[in-house]
């Protein structure tokens, strides 16, 4: 009898151990190896094999970032989050290029997961894969310039990028605070931009973004500026994590206008109306900036807080990462996040990014403001 139960054990032991890495089980023994080396701060450079394969069997395929997904109040979209993609590249399933094409990569999953996997590095990677650069011609940039470049290092140049120039009220509003703080500055690429390269990066083309960052970097630290102010947050991120500037610190406008204001070098009027913030996905979830936004509107106005802010904030829909969402499936995604912004009940929905700006303010029908229109506006 003893033997028999024995031989069970074993048996079913072994049968155990032969099925898990076929079975959702692989993730238990994969887990302790991934932690050990994310921790070591190893990064994945191919999307299936080498340190992504721990990644991709760390999954546990527990459908959390499914619920946090903005894809799933789009039509259609629920079996491209993130479970379904890291399944087809176990799967080695030729629709993996598909899944990481049909994603706005927000970064909410990455929030969700409870083990920290970065999906959306490995959509980015499998998208480079694929990639083919016949249609891209950086050759001009050997002769690009901006117009506007100082001949006098000046203490701060303002590169507002491609995305502000679409939203000329950010930029009028940053020169106007800067001018009434009497900063010594150069508005960089006020005649039109060198793209950062993160919307190439995004979609797979990092061989051809390296081009636009070694041009853009080599002009920038030509100026001998202290400071580099940005205003977009797909800028700030690109410049934060790809461009290390020799002897510039990197800012983003919420950051620098928060410091004007500590320093006294302006001074608001809070005014009597509500605001909630949005947090835009690059600059909160990517950069990790969700202090100075708040601090610098609850100078100017009474600011309301909701429950799905900070990491787990609502991506507006807007995201340059995919071009295979329609317009009102971007819809959807905006109202889903208004939504939620709603709850707020406030008069003005402050964000800090200008495609979140031009997004929301499509969808909702009460005012839209970037933070510094708002400070702008509240300067005494």
């Amino acid at each position: 009898m003893i033997d028999a139960v024995w031989w069970s054990y074993s048996l079913a032991l072994s049968a155990f151990f032969f099925s898990l890495p076929f079975s959702r089980y692989m993730h238990i023994p994969t887990e302790i190896l991934y932690i050990i080396l994310k921790n070591a701060g190893i990064k994945s450079t191919v999307s299936r094999d080498g340190y992504a394969e721990s990644e991709i069997y760390s999954c546990s395929s527990c459908g959390l970032c499914i619920d946090a997904c903005p894809m799933c109040s789009a039509s259609n979209k629920e079996r491209f989050t993130s479970v379904y993609f890291v399944r087809a590249l176990r799967n080695r399933s030729n629709f993996a290029e598909e899944y990481a094409r049909e994603c706005l990569m927000c970064g909410k999953c990455m929030e969700a997961c409870p083990v920290g996997i970065d999906s959306i590095k490995l959509r980015e990677l499998k998208k480079e894969e694929s990639m083919s650069y016949g249609k891209y011609d950086n050759d001009y940039l050997s002769n690009a310039k901006y117009s506007n470049t100082p001949l006098d290092a000046p203490e701060l140049i303002y590169y507002a990028g491609c995305m502000t120039h679409l939203t000329p009220g950010i930029y009028k509003s940053i020169i106007n605070i800067l001018e009434k703080a009497s900063v010594n500055y150069t508005f960089l690429d006020k005649d039109g931009s060198i793209c950062c390269g993160r919307p190439l990066i995004i979609s797979g083309g990092r061989e051809k973004a390296k081009k636009l960052i070694e041009r853009n970097r080599e002009i920038i630290e030509g100026t001998g500026a202290k400071v580099l102010l940005l205003s977009c947050p797909i800028c700030y991120r690109i410049f934060k994590e790809e461009y290390a500037l020799s002897g510039i610190k990197i800012m983003h406008h919420s950051e620098y206008i928060a410091k004007l204001a500590d320093e006294n070098r302006i001074r608001l009027k809070k005014g009597d109306f509500s605001v909630t913030y949005h947090d835009p996905c690059d600059l909160g979830r990517g950069c990790k900036v969700y202090e100075e936004p708040r601090k610098l509107l609850a100078k100017s106005a009474n600011l309301n807080f909701y429950k799905e802010s900070g990491p787990m904030s609502h991506c507006c829909g807007g995201s340059l990462a995919s071009d295979r969402f329609s317009f009102e499936e971007r819809g959807k995604v905006a109202k889903n996040a208004l939504l939620s912004i709603e709850a707020g009940k406030a008069d003005v929905v402050a964000t800090s990014c200008p495609l979140c700006l031009k997004t929301l303010s499509v969808w909702h029908d009460k005012r839209v403001a970037d933070i510094s229109q708002i400070v702008n506006e509240q300067m005494i």
